[in-house]
């Protein structure tokens, strides 16, 4: 079995994916969900001209944003609370419980033992995460089975 840093270091989730978890829609890419962190990724510009955006810095600035994500997904699947204070650390999660609710139901690749794990937790923490993720949940039209 791979090491967490083996993990990490080539962004492989193979041996961590599941089914995920349930989506009414499609799941959303790691860019999409990278996106709505609230980490704003600052526009460079060239020096030789401060009015023209530096691409390349951009380009490259938004793919470690993006590998950083990767990279607290992997450690999410592994620890789960080990993935949340990476992904706080680094700017792209905030340290709220409604925050880390959103990231489990919309994060691509996250696995539902890592998710359950999490949420199953006895921190208060992770007592208010539960709440928001069981609220952000429409059961409206469900039945329920006696």
């Amino acid at each position: 079995q791979q090491s967490e840093e083996d993990l990490v270091r080539t962004g492989s989730l193979s041996s961590m994916n599941g089914n995920g978890v349930h989506h009414p829609s499609p799941p959303p890419t790691v860019e999409d969900s990278v996106s709505q962190s609230n980490m704003e990724v600052p526009i460079p510009f060239d020096s030789n001209n401060s009015n023209t955006p530096n691409y390349h810095d951009i380009f490259v600035s938004q793919k470690k944003k993006e590998e950083t994500f990767r990279n607290g997904m992997v450690k999410f699947n592994i620890k789960p609370s080990h993935g949340v204070k990476y992904l706080v650390q680094y700017g792209l999660l905030e340290n709220k419980p409604e925050s880390v609710a959103q990231f489990m139901r919309t994060a691509p690749s996250l696995t539902p033992t890592a998710v359950g794990e999490y949420l199953g937790g006895d921190k208060p923490f992770q007592i208010e995460v539960m709440h928001y993720y069981v609220d952000s949940i429409s059961f409206q039209g469900m039945s329920f089975i006696d």
